[in-house]
């Protein structure tokens, strides 16, 4: 990779004249003639580069990075001049400066020769915790891991298509939804083969793969109006609700979703270009109390949980007669963009976690009502929901998404998560925590692959610079932490300060071809990347529900922890109260809580059973395990180590640390710095594959870091260079080493 840097100006030679051209980092105000000279001085460079690379590929060369970087270039040209008809001059200067450094890379790299494997038209598999499919190489056909990494999700997507797959993308999401699809008569509006199959084949044709999201939220005005008897309007803060607006569970709804399903399913599931299918878009369901349909199902999950109404009424404190008084207890105002983030105010918490799980497990069993409808037709098609981050904080537990409950329905781990850039102030160059922590938590609740159909890389309308490592980064460190496909948030300019889409990575040359790169990069390493990312933890942190709702300390404690845990070397898992109670803790042999005063009552027991056989247990601060997701007092587990809750930062890590030596837990390769430190900001992986050993290392911080490799002979699988010891790490650019 090119080490991409920000100038205030760049110098460009134009004959003999040399132009000093102010970007959008500098104060100067870039003269748009000058601007529009140094595109024009770019373009004349094109045809001699487009050239160059079919020469190369006359003599059998394979050219994909030169490909994507020559593309991105011819793309951005008129790019570059539409923003300054539009006012954009410094946008454009940025744009000239960066199709100059692309071309320049495409020049240096066109007779490198690094051959790209190629999806063909045989399907995509899930296998070993990863995505797997015959691939073409310059050795024929080959089985082998995948990665999918692309884009979303509009018209701009489907009609850039054949430019998009010369630059390496293999994957993109788009989305048709009941109310386009079907007429208020339940006919056809023609949208499923005019937009849906006519996607479909063109994908089909450039080797790229889809994920259609089926946006049952998408709602065309005669939606309300002849089916109103599915609306929740009377609730106060509909207006605040983001998408599902109606009852999952209204029999009309049903009807009208049944038969979107029957009609389109048949049309598209055996279509070679579709990947899978994801049946929500940022589920959130906070209607329950208000909906009728889900009473019924309310009282018998109270009966079904407490038995009798004594138990319950011991339970919350309460004095009910029957399990039909007790009410659903409130959610309170959603949240969405500019809303303020509010928790309910519910004095008794033992009501509250019951209306919680209730709403979590019907709002899974509606997706299950969906797969099943699927799978019916096409019992092979995977499926998923665009699940935004529940590791966001407290607030998530009223979203219904519970991450063990949409692990059990899904075949792939679907969500809408996001890694941007951060302010200079800020310790880390990219918000990398929610990534990870989300991603490491998917996973460990199934092993298949993470599928963010909605990745959020960027701000949106977000205006400052962009380093294309960051969006290298954010892909990679993505599969690293089990991430089989991408679809980048959003495939679209515009040049509306308002619109969502501005600023984002249409706007921006290099960021561009860097998503090239990664998408090239991970096909290339495919089968060295599916080692890394499948790694199974020995240590989990527990997710507790039950916490979630009493402890307002736990998602603090949480962060401090995985941050910390971390910079370890070692891959962390997750497991929740469920899973405690159905599967036991598995493989794990060490477990840390924090924040978990409250507990469900039959999980302690499995944890204190799982001490009792060897299990090591640590506490990230006192108090824990001290009551049940009532609130009622238990027995508590003694854990085998305690770490001051107000250690944090390098402390916590060295702590921690050394309670895994005690679990016999230890990375498999060793990294510190030149006096014998280890660094906190470095975070690294390393896994057996084939007879070697594979190390995945990042800087996460701002600053240059030198660390100091084990013995042997260290090859960068990524640039195709050997490497020395010390080896330096900047910020925000990964290295996959194999020695």
């Amino acid at each position: 990779m090119l080490d991409w840097h920000r100038f205030s100006c760049f110098v460009l030679a134009v004959g003999s004249i040399v132009v000093s051209l102010p970007t959008a980092h500098s104060q100067e105000s870039p003269d748009p003639a000058v601007v529009l000279e140094a595109l024009a001085v770019q373009e004349a460079r094109l045809p001699a580069v487009r050239n160059a690379l079919e020469e190369a590929t006359a003599q059998g060369l394979d050219v994909a990075y030169p490909l994507n970087d020559l593309t991105v270039a011819e793309m951005f040209v008129q790019f570059g001049r539409d923003d300054v008809a539009n006012d954009r001059v410094a946008r454009a200067a940025e744009v000239a400066d960066e199709i100059a450094q692309l071309l320049t890379r495409a020049e240096a790299e066109m007779t490198s020769n690094r051959e790209v494997p190629r999806l063909i038209g045989a399907p995509v598999r899930i296998r070993d915790g990863s995505f797997w499919a015959e691939v073409q190489t310059a050795e024929g056909i080959a089985h082998r891991p995948v990665f999918l990494t692309g884009y979303g999700h509009f018209q701009q997507l489907i009609q850039d298509i054949p430019e998009l797959a010369k630059m390496g993308i293999n994957f993109i999401q788009f989305e048709l939804g009941p109310a386009a699809a079907l007429t208020p008569d339940l006919g056809e509006t023609g949208m499923i083969e005019e937009y849906v199959i006519h996607a479909l084949d063109r994908a089909q044709a450039h080797n790229v793969r889809v994920d259609l999201l089926l946006s049952p939220h998408m709602n065309m005005p005669w939606w309300h109006e002849h089916f109103p008897e599915i609306w929740l309007d009377e609730w106060p803060y509909i207006s605040h609700v983001p998408f599902i607006k109606w009852s999952v569970d209204s029999p009309k709804f049903r009807e009208v979703m049944e038969h979107y399903l029957r009609t389109i399913i048949p049309r598209i599931k055996d279509h070679p270009a579709l990947n899978s299918l994801c049946l929500t878009n940022e589920p959130d369901y906070r209607l329950a109390p208000q909906d009728p349909w889900r009473m019924p199902k309310w009282t018998a999950y109270l009966r079904e949980t407490h038995g009798d109404i004594a138990t319950l009424n011991s339970n919350y404190g309460t004095e009910y007669t029957d399990f039909e008084a007790v009410e659903h207890p409130s959610f309170g105002p959603a949240w969405y963009k500019d809303h303020p983030l509010l928790v309910p105010e519910v004095d008794n918490l033992a009501w509250l976690y019951d209306g919680i799980r209730f709403n979590q497990r019907e709002f899974a069993n509606w997706h299950i009502w969906m797969r099943d409808i699927i799978h019916e037709m096409a019992p092979h098609l995977p499926v998923h929901a665009k699940v935004m981050p529940v590791v966001w904080g407290r607030y998530t537990i009223y979203w219904g998404t519970d991450p063990y409950e949409f692990a059990q329905w899904s075949q792939l781990n679907g969500n809408d998560s996001y890694f941007e850039p951060t302010p200079r102030h800020e310790p880390w160059k990219s918000t990398w925590q929610v990534q990870n922590m989300y991603y490491d938590l998917q996973r460990a609740m199934k092993s298949v692959p993470v599928v963010n159909t909605e990745n959020h890389i960027i701000p949106d309308r977000f205006q400052d610079f962009v380093s294309p490592d960051h969006i290298y980064t954010t892909i990679w460190q993505g599969a690293v932490h089990g991430q089989g496909g991408s679809a980048t948030w959003t495939w679209e300019r515009t040049y509306n300060p308002e619109s969502d889409a501005e600023g984002l990575i249409m706007h921006r040359a290099a960021c561009t071809a860097e998503m090239g790169r990664v998408a090239l990069d991970l096909m290339r390493l495919g089968p060295e990347m599916a080692s890394i990312q499948n790694i199974r933890p020995q240590v989990a942190i527990l997710w507790s529900n039950a916490a979630q709702v009493h402890d307002p300390r736990f998602f603090p404690k949480l962060y401090r922890l995985y941050e910390a845990l971390n910079f370890c070397g070692v891959p962390i898992g997750f497991v929740t109260e469920e899973q405690l109670i159905a599967e036991g803790m598995g493989e794990y042999t060490c477990l840390i809580a924090a924040g978990t005063r409250t507990v469900h009552r039959e999980a302690v027991e499995v944890i204190r059973a799982f001490q009792s056989k060897g299990g090591r247990v640590v506490g990230y601060g006192d108090d824990l395990f001290i009551e049940d997701q009532y609130a009622q007092p238990t027995t508590p587990v003694q854990t085998d180590a305690t770490i001051e809750s107000s250690l944090s930062g390098e402390e916590l890590r060295d702590h921690l640390s050394h309670e895994l030596a005690w679990a016999r837990i230890a990375p498999t390769v060793t990294l510190l710095n030149p006096d014998g430190s280890t660094n906190y900001g470095v975070e690294w992986r390393a896994a057996a594959h084939e007879g070697t050993t594979l190390l995945n290392v990042v800087n996460l911080t701002w600053y240059d870091a030198d660390i100091v490799l084990p013995d042997g002979e260290w090859h960068d699988l990524i640039r195709g260079v050997d490497v020395e010891s010390p080896l330096s790490l900047q910020p925000n650019q990964p290295h996959l080493l194999r020695r």
